[in-house]
């Protein structure tokens, strides 16, 4: 009987535990600063059509991902177990819910997701070679499809691969941001502050401009 119940635990398959606290603190933070927080600035700012209108949309949308943030955080301590949201709608409304939001989120938004992170890397680093002219859409999508093929193959390939090469993508996106503040701070602090005044000059009221402004703006908060 001892050999058969040893047996059975040297038989049970499991993944290897190849992710440390560093490369752990990485992904997460990887996905919490992901590219909408370079994209959506310009997006917000092109709906409301003005900086005062803009910073509005910017507190709402921080407002909505903290409640959202809180409410996930009460789940978690509700229902401590692993599955995020499939587990959430499991407890909650049952499996054929779960099931669909599980296959939803696979096939639709976390597909979408990830096509759009190919094209914002790929309009970077492109960007540079087509100072003076659009970057031709075909360009544009082949390095994006170069990109999120070959970022899939390091994913499935190895996982130490595939932390390392987070850990490198973390620490740019982290370098970027105090970059984008640095350089922000020292222009407001030279006086260059023309575009505060009248700042709600020119807003962009209607429903659609807010609901675009709305949508870009949460999501650089979607990290949450």
């Amino acid at each position: 009987m001892k050999n058969i119940k040893e047996d059975l635990v040297e038989n049970v398959v499991e993944l290897r535990r190849q992710i440390g606290i560093f490369q752990g603190i990485s992904v997460v933070v990887g996905i919490i600063i992901g590219s909408g927080i370079f994209v959506s600035p310009v997006g917000v700012l092109k709906a409301t059509q003005s900086v005062g209108l803009s910073f509005i949309m910017w507190f709402v949308t921080g407002l909505f991902s903290t409640l959202g943030a809180v409410v996930y955080t009460e789940l978690g301590v509700t229902i401590p177990r692993s599955g995020g949201e499939y587990t959430y709608i499991l407890e909650t409304f049952g499996v054929i819910l779960a099931f669909l939001s599980l296959w939803i989120t696979f096939c639709v938004t976390g597909a979408v997701s990830c096509a759009v992170n190919s094209l914002v890397f790929a309009e970077y680093l492109l960007r540079p070679f087509f100072l003076t002219c659009d970057i031709p859409r075909s360009v544009l999508h082949l390095v994006a499809i170069w990109a999120l093929l070959t970022l899939s193959f390091i994913n499935c390939y190895h996982v130490t691969w595939a932390t390392k090469l987070s850990i490198i993508f973390t620490t740019c996106k982290v370098v970027a941001l105090l970059l984008i503040i640095s350089f922000g701070s020292y222009y407001l602090a030279q006086g260059n502050v023309i575009s505060f005044r009248n700042s709600f000059e020119d807003s962009a009221f209607n429903p659609g401009a807010l609901a675009d402004a709305f949508y870009q703006g949460f999501w650089a908060f979607a990290g949450w």
